[in-house]
């Protein structure tokens, strides 16, 4: 993953915080405990290899974005390692017919560097199990909307920009006027 798309999931990660907090506020009270947890993950060291990130983030940010802290950058890049296969347009045939959230969802789930990262971001909190578990499903969930939306519209440009110069049935004479003529 080159620095261009590693800004990128820098940019997503704190977009999906910033979104799982308004979420989380309209709950009210009960979601006072998830809006601290998700607090957290702004905050930690910031190591040197990981700076060009944040130099990226400030020039994009327009206020309200999270700035999230290292451990939270590497929990959404290991997400997006786990989902790269799936979102390619090379592999995507291998898996026709299928529903594509679940087997990412799955994917996801299963991954022990993922859960790993996970745990790293959660020590700490004030969360239960049950709790850390919603709030995981609701990023994961978060970040395959996201991520397979931006791949479509990719994929889909790719297609017009293919096909861009081929004229469309709708574009040609009809059959009766190439007879007349």
């Amino acid at each position: 993953m080159d620095d261009r798309e590693q800004n990128i999931v820098n940019y997503v990660a704190g977009f999906i915080a910033h979104s799982a907090k308004k979420y989380y506020k309209r709950k009210g009270s009960e979601g006072e405990q998830f809006i601290a947890a998700i607090k957290t993950w702004s905050t930690g060291k910031k190591a040197k290899c990981f700076e060009f990130k944040n130099k990226w983030i400030d020039l994009r940010d327009r206020g309200g974005l999270v700035h999230v802290s290292d451990n939270c950058f590497l929990f959404f890049r290991a997400i997006e390692y786990s989902v790269r296969d799936v979102f390619n347009p090379v592999t995507l045939n291998n898996y026709a017919g299928e529903n594509l959230k679940e087997l990412i969802k799955e994917r996801i789930f299963k991954r022990k560097y993922v859960i790993y990262r996970w745990d790293e971001l959660m020590k700490g909190d004030e969360l239960d199990s049950i709790e850390k578990e919603s709030l995981f499903k609701l990023v994961v969930v978060r970040w395959i909307d996201i991520r397979g939306k931006a791949f479509v519209r990719a994929w889909v440009d790719g297609l017009r920009q293919k096909y861009k110069d081929k004229v469309s049935d709708k574009g040609e004479h009809s059959h009766r006027k190439q007879l007349n003529a």
